[in-house]
């Protein structure tokens, strides 16, 4: 149906959506409300009908007054500007009210108006380009320049007034709280989660990046613990940017050679496919085979970063635009980068701009600790969104695999008791004032080794001598005579020292004593036995010989 007097401003066959036009004028008309949210989103021109233009100027104007818009007071309002009867009067009017429809479609409408619009206006934009160019009137660039100046001007229009407010999910508090996870949803705890991306930057061939996505991945494939964490199963999609023969070398360590739950992509198999394809293609593959995790080792390799592109923050912005796009769709996303030659606190440790950082929810800075710690341990830094991620933790590499070891303070103290342990004289006798025992040690530090030895001493297994003052300082030993349960005496099981790594007869004598958990002449008897020749510490057979040493000692503490 065609209202009296509706007409429209270019020729019919353009773009046009008069349906939408009406109902958009209907809604004005019914709810006051839609007038302010339709004012925001469009203008009188996007409209394509004359006479809608000059109702949606009416109605604006009464809107403007803080009058309410109906069709009394629109008549009024169009017969003061003289436009009333060339529209077609009261009865035109009324029938633009039979295509009212509910306010919750005003949105959908406007946009349809605005796109239509915006097309119109691109037809006219191209026939004033054609015209420009047939003239050749100026130079070509000129002419290029400001075709495309005027095309960006229509393009930004469709982005700010048909694509803006209306299609923007705002949310209350209370509505984004009913449909967030009341708890984050970790793939690996607490470094790796659905919806969310992790950065790992690391040394080039130094640090262990791969071969700890490597375990990572492997635990994830399995549902096993990682660092000592459970992971969540799931299949896996690895874009990789090494070549076949030496992947395979990762995945063998990794245990990963027969899986069939874990796809992988070369950056040589895709150099020619464009980095956003590249991960849409990523993305369908997981969909396919139900994964949970994407890996990109290196971001740089894949999102084609060399040189400088690295310090572009807008190219490194663009990058990971397509890996939050992913995230956005539930995938748990690991990206790996290198980290430049200077180091750097983490989230600036990476090689580039720190555009990157800004952009992931959980950075790891692997590298190796400072300190005469074993080649093997490696030290995670991190920085986080999360509250579960701790900032720094050492983990060692056993069997081609990660285990947690704690923090470095923790590694130190284990480090430095072992060597105490092993350092130190088996007699009260041979005590050894404190500097004497730090020359003994490899790269330990003065404070950690006194309170390693505070430790050793309030549990039993040092013992200390002398007052403590300049002409009688503290000595230490460790307690291998009568004179164990001197300082203190450990109530507690025996301790097994099996890091302690003792070798030789010595350390066999005194592991039988910390086992038995001897002292006075029983720890005495069995210190001065030969173990190597025999089968019992003092002749006795068995259980005899356990006795007694059970009753010696209970003596000796009365």
């Amino acid at each position: 149906m065609t209202a009296p007097g509706i007409t429209p401003v270019e020729d019919r066959d353009s773009p046009q959506a008069l349906d939408a036009e009406r109902s958009v004028l209907a809604a004005m008309l019914i709810d006051h409300e839609s007038v302010g949210r339709a004012i925001e989103m469009m203008e009188t021109g996007d409209f394509f009908c004359l006479a809608h233009r000059k109702i949606f100027d009416a109605i604006l104007a009464l809107y403007n007054r803080n009058e309410k818009a109906d069709l009394i007071t629109l008549s009024e309002e169009l017969r003061k500007r003289g436009d009333l009867e060339s529209l077609g009067g009261t009865a035109a009017l009324s029938q633009i009210l039979e295509y009212g429809t509910t306010s919750k479609n005003l949105e959908r409408h406007v946009e349809l108006i605005v796109e239509k619009s915006v097309l119109r206006r691109l037809i006219l934009a191209t026939y004033e380009i054609q015209h420009e160019a047939f003239a050749g009137g100026d130079e070509t660039s000129s002419i290029l320049n400001r075709s495309i100046a005027s095309l960006e001007v229509y393009s930004a229009a469709l982005k700010k007034r048909g694509s803006g407010r209306m299609n923007l999910p705002f949310q209350t508090a209370a509505e984004l709280a009913t449909v967030a996870p009341a708890s984050v949803p970790w793939i690996a705890p607490p470094w790796v989660a659905s919806g969310c991306i992790t950065e790992i930057d690391g040394k080039v061939k130094a640090a262990g990046k791969t071969t700890l996505v490597g375990a990572l991945v492997a635990a994830v494939l399995d549902g096993r613990p990682f660092l000592g964490m459970p992971t969540k199963l799931s299949p896996v999609v690895w874009l990789t940017e090494q070549s076949p023969s030496s992947f395979r070398e990762v995945l063998r360590r990794a245990g990963l050679l027969d899986r069939v739950d874990l796809v992988i992509l070369s950056w040589h198999n895709a150099r020619r496919v464009s980095w956003p394809e590249i991960v849409e293609a990523a993305r369908a593959e997981a969909a396919r085979i139900g994964a949970g995790l994407l890996v990109v080792d290196t971001l740089g390799q894949f999102a084609d970063l060399p040189g400088d592109s690295e310090n572009n923050a807008g190219a490194v912005r663009e990058a990971v635009k397509p890996l939050q796009a992913a995230a956005a769709g539930g995938l748990g996303v690991i990206l790996t980068a290198h980290e430049r030659k200077s180091g750097g606190e983490v989230g600036e440790s990476g090689r580039g701009s720190s555009a990157l950082a800004g952009a992931v929810d959980v950075i790891i800075a692997l590298g190796r600790p400072e300190g005469a710690q074993r080649p093997t341990i490696r030290q995670i830094r991190a920085l986080s969104r999360f509250d579960e991620t701790p900032p720094s933790l050492l983990i060692e590499l056993v069997d081609d695999t990660y285990d947690a070891l704690g923090t470095q303070a923790d590694v130190a103290a284990q480090e430095a008791r072992a060597q105490i342990l092993d350092a130190l004289p088996i007699s009260e006798a041979g005590a050894i004032r404190l500097d004497e025992l730090l020359k003994r040690l490899r790269g330990v530090k003065r404070t950690t080794a006194l309170d390693v030895l505070g430790a050793l001493v309030s549990t039993g297994h040092a013992g200390r001598v002398g007052k403590g003052v300049k002409r009688d300082p503290h000595r230490y030993y460790r307690p291998g005579t009568n004179s164990f349960c001197r300082n203190s005496v450990s109530t507690g099981p025996a301790e097994t020292n099996s890091s302690l790594d003792r070798t030789g007869p010595e350390r066999q004598k005194q592991d039988e004593i910390d086992s038995a958990g001897a002292s006075g002449v029983a720890a005495e008897s069995i210190a001065d036995s030969n173990l190597g020749d025999s089968p019992t510490a003092n002749g006795l057979p068995g259980e005899e010989e356990a006795e007694a040493v059970t009753i010696v000692a209970e003596v000796s503490l009365l």
